[in-house]
């Protein structure tokens, strides 16, 4: 075991008037009066703010909007918790007129208003109610889709769309983007595509976007700024000896553990005894547990329900239902999975003592230590305590390196840090889709944004985002992309990998065809998963919650006890919880209806200790003309290793009909096994592969013998297309 003791962190304060009488930090100033300034000039200014986490940067990024009522602002989070998160703080200090936007929220405000859009509902919102409410808080897939020009394929309802765009290019100035650090090489293509857009088609328009990172390291974003003609200022600052304190010491314990075989749970069992110590020292300390795995998490929640009991215990994961998470921030311990992650607060009611994380990276080990000793806790005489669980390299490496670093007395954070990252195998970043596709993304909703515009005005708009794509993503070389040339690689990509069968095509010439997407696949912030099920969970209905949801099928498949249900049988186990729960029944059937899951499923338990074994199958012939491309296959099968009567037949019945539908799953393939892959690419924590199996032409499978291929779908295809091909498939970098 490792063990270092963190100094406390310090920033200057400014003078000056600031919100709610408070001192600012020097950073909240300099934000404030870089926004301040760029209004009155009305100018476009970016403002990057690095500042450590905790110190503020939430307050700093409204603070123009709150003194300055009413001032359109959109807030741009990367969780849906986060969002409910961000907002209950503004509460809590008095700000009023904020509206949150999320999905559900929108079917919310759709049942409320009658109409048939969330397109017609953000008509609303941003164009009616912006006075009342001009403070919006959603996450960045819905501001892609209205950016991209994708809401609402619906005819009738294109119109509120194109209003929406351009109520956000016109009406909001300020644009915050929160926890920037989170964001891929594809979110920071889209988040730059959109600033730029904005900037370009609505100058005479002042326009302020607000990154928001908690490390500094924004090469790339710098870079997109400076192509998009966009000024940037930096508003954080550097820490100091003495002045306002905004991080506590913290007394840092790291353990190795095989994190590249899912064994970090089982390596906390074997020290479990470490945090029981603590306890037992400081009985009234709280604490939070963050694993990369549902499962793990759940299996963890149920121990130390066993041993503390159950009001003791709450769960943070996507695989809760929203009542079930209701207070579990609140409890004295709090297990969880990424969704702890990404900035939420352990303060006031929430405050907690102690962590312990697993780490697969070093950008984790940072976001998730961060997330105590942030001050406002109500037992101060109790030390801040972090246990981290880091790949056994990583341990090896601090322990030959950094020797010296955990002989002192009080380490500082930014020595700590240098020293974590030093250790850990940077991941792939994916930089190959900035030449391959994202260009070809942004030429796309380009094409679809420049038909809002008049005939007479359209030949300006159209060079305005032109020029958009080409000075964003330049030729390695420098040199600038023909539109021309973009464009045709953009329609035959289409043609490609389009889901029509029945489009017309002429490249060079008039396009006639209906608005289509590049590919699904890609044009989605985040991107999305079609292998889900719809769920019927007895666990959750034993502890009162409603037991419906829709997840993802690979978890289901590998780690509970479950059988299929027809449709029919599944709507009826819902109905019968309509008195109950009758306006979750309504919204879960809307989703339902609007998910095109594979299967129907009733969970009883968990599996207990190694877990199913998931895998697909394809036939080799389809196959071996397109290894590592990308490519839509229309062979595929799923394969689960599991005790009856867990099963997913019915699942690849759907497999089938959607393939059938979209002209193949998309796809990329190799003939390595994922952890191989893992290990040579350096793919980045949690990156999705599933094992797959080649048919031979007999539709024989030797699974003892053969070691599995690797298959990855939609926007993880993608990325994999992009990386360079390999001269050497067998040479594997030391990576776990």
């Amino acid at each position: 075991m490792l063990r270092v003791q963190l100094a406390p962190l310090y920033y200057q304060e400014a003078n000056g008037p600031f919100l709610f009488d408070l001192v600012p930090m020097e950073h909240q100033k300099k934000t404030l009066e870089a926004v301040e300034k760029a209004m009155q000039q009305n100018r476009t200014l970016a403002i990057i703010n690095a500042s450590v986490t905790g110190s503020g940067k939430t307050l700093a990024n409204y603070a123009y909007s709150i003194l300055h009522k009413p001032t359109p602002t959109i807030g741009v989070y990367p969780t849906n918790e986060l969002i409910r998160d961000q907002e209950r703080s503004l509460l809590d200090r008095g700000v009023e007129g904020i509206i949150r936007i999320d999905s559900v929220e929108l079917d919310i405000w759709q049942q409320r208003m009658g109409v048939r859009s969330h397109a017609q509902v953000l008509h609303a919102i941003t164009g009616n109610w912006v006075e009342e409410c001009p403070i919006v808080l959603t996450n960045p897939d819905i501001l892609y889709l209205l950016m991209y020009n994708l809401y609402a394929y619906h005819r009738s309802h294109l119109n509120y769309r194109e209003q929406v765009l351009h109520s956000i290019m016109s009406d909001y100035p300020i644009l915050i983007f929160d926890e920037f650090h989170l964001y891929n090489v594809k979110q920071e293509a889209n988040a730059a595509f959109i600033a730029a857009t904005i900037a370009r088609l609505a100058p005479e328009k002042p326009h302020i976007f607000i990154f928001s990172s908690a490390t500094p390291a924004l090469d790339r974003l710098e870079q997109y700024l400076l192509r998009g003609g966009i000024e940037t200022c930096y508003a954080h600052t550097p820490p100091i000896s003495t002045g306002a304190l905004v991080c506590e010491p913290v007394t840092v314990e790291i353990i190795p553990a095989n994190l590249a075989r899912w064994q970090g749970s089982e390596t906390l069992e074997n020290e479990f005894g470490m945090i029981l110590a603590f306890l037992e020292q400081y009985p009234a300390s709280r604490g939070v547990f963050i694993f990369d795995g549902v499962y793990e998490a759940k299996l963890l929640a149920q121990r130390l329900a066993q041993r503390f009991g159950d009001e003791q215990v709450g769960e943070l994961h996507g695989y809760m239902d929203r009542d079930a998470q209701r207070g579990a921030l609140e409890r004295k311990f709090t297990v969880g999975t990424t969704t702890i992650d990404v900035g939420v607060d352990f303060t006031g009611k929430q405050a907690k003592d102690f962590i312990v994380f697993e780490a697969r990276s070093a950008e984790q080990f940072a976001q998730r230590l961060g997330r105590i000793g942030r001050q406002r806790r109500r037992q101060q005489d109790i030390p801040n305590y972090a246990l981290a669980l880091v790949p056994e390299y990583v341990y090896n490496a601090l322990t030959e390196k950094h020797t010296t670093l955990f002989d002192s007395r009080d380490c500082s954070r930014d020595d700590f840090f240098v020293a974590i990252r030093d250790c850990y195998t940077a991941p792939n970043l994916f930089k190959g889709y900035l030449t391959k596709y994202a260009p070809l993304e942004a030429a796309a909703a380009a094409s679809r944004i420049r038909k809002h515009y008049a005939t007479d005005v359209q030949g300006d708009y159209v060079e305005k985002l032109n020029n958009v794509v080409i000075n964003l993503f330049p030729r390695k070389d420098g040199s600038s992309f023909l539109f021309d040339s973009l464009s045709r690689c953009q329609w035959y990509t289409w043609k490609k990998f389009g889901e029509s069968k029945t489009q017309s095509w002429n490249i060079n010439g008039k396009v006639v065809t209906r608005e289509a997407l590049y590919f699904p696949e890609l044009e989605q912030f985040r991107g999305s998963s079609d292998l889900t099920c719809a769920i019927y969970d007895c666990l959750d209905e034993q502890r009162g919650f409603f037991p419906f949801k829709i997840y993802r099928l690979p978890f289901v498949a590998r780690r509970t006890e479950f059988r299929e249900l027809t449709e029919e049988l599944f709507l009826e186990y819902l109905e019968k919880f309509r008195s109950k729960f009758p306006e979750k029944v309504g919204h879960f059937e809307k989703e339902l209806r609007k998910s095109d899951v594979l299967n129907y499923v009733k969970v009883t338990n968990l599996v207990g200790g190694k877990a199913q074994q998931l895998s697909f199958e394809l036939d080799r012939e389809e196959v071996m003309d397109y290894l590592e491309q990308l490519q839509r296959f229309t062979g595929l099968r799923m394969n689960l290793q599991a005790p009856l009567p867990c099963s997913v037949e019915k699942a690849n019945e759907s497999i089938e009909r959607i393939s059938d539908s979209k002209n193949g799953w998309l796809c990329w393939v190799s003939q390595e096994s994922p952890y191989d892959l893992q290990r040579v690419h350096k793919l980045p924590p949690l990156f999705e592969l599933f094992p797959l199996y080649a048919k031979t032409a007999g539709g024989r499978i030797d699974r003892d013998k053969d070691q599995s291929w690797s298959l990855a779908f939609g926007l993880s295809a993608i990325f994999m297309d992009s990386l360079p091909p390999r001269r050497h498939k067998k040479d594997c970098a030391i990576y776990a």
